[in-house]
């Protein structure tokens, strides 16, 4: 659990959006869920091996001492070069539209749950949680300023009580 906070804007919705997404795994693991780290795993193997094709690039690059006139080399390049686009591509595709807006993944004896934050605009400060539970979705919208204190730190006891309810209810309607 990190229990670091930091003080932020009450007048900045996307300042309080972010410190309450950091502190949403904590929420629900004090609830019992265990976070998955699977989708995160992905993202990371698909942006290192994007590194690792820049980095055979350089070792080509210093092996053929940039002879565009031998094939080998240019074949071998445009390999990398194909092999690197496809990578960043798989990476950008991925993050737009199977991440989205996903904070936490975890399960709790065999249910799983996904859990997505927004808000509706950059001044609203309507936190709006779903929760992806099993096949079905629930909505909560939680005011930001009921779980922020007035001088900027979140209200740790406020926001995991909040998600707790809504946890409870979501486990009682199963």
């Amino acid at each position: 659990m990190s229990t670091e906070f930091k003080k932020v804007s009450i007048h900045s919705v996307p300042a309080m959006k972010a410190e309450a997404d950091e502190h949403i795994a904590d929420a629900l693991q004090s609830q019992g869920y265990r976070e998955s780290f699977a989708l995160m795993d992905t993202k990371l193997v698909l942006g290192f091996s994007s590194v690792a094709m820049t980095g055979l690039m350089y070792y080509l690059e210093k092996e053929y001492k940039n002879d565009f006139t031998n094939k080998e080399y240019v074949w071998y390049l445009q390999l990398v070069v194909a092999a690197f686009f496809t990578l960043q591509s798989l990476l950008y595709l991925f993050s737009k539209f199977v991440l989205k807006d996903i904070k936490y993944k975890g399960s709790k004896k065999g249910k799983s749950i996904t859990v997505s934050t927004s808000t509706s605009s950059k001044t609203d400060p309507n936190y709006q949680i779903t929760i992806e539970a099993d096949g079905s979705s629930h909505k909560i919208t939680i005011p930001l300023n009921e779980v922020f204190f007035d001088d900027g730190y979140l209200s740790l006891d406020a926001f995991n009580s909040k998600i707790a309810s809504f946890i409870e209810s979501i486990d009682k309607s199963k």
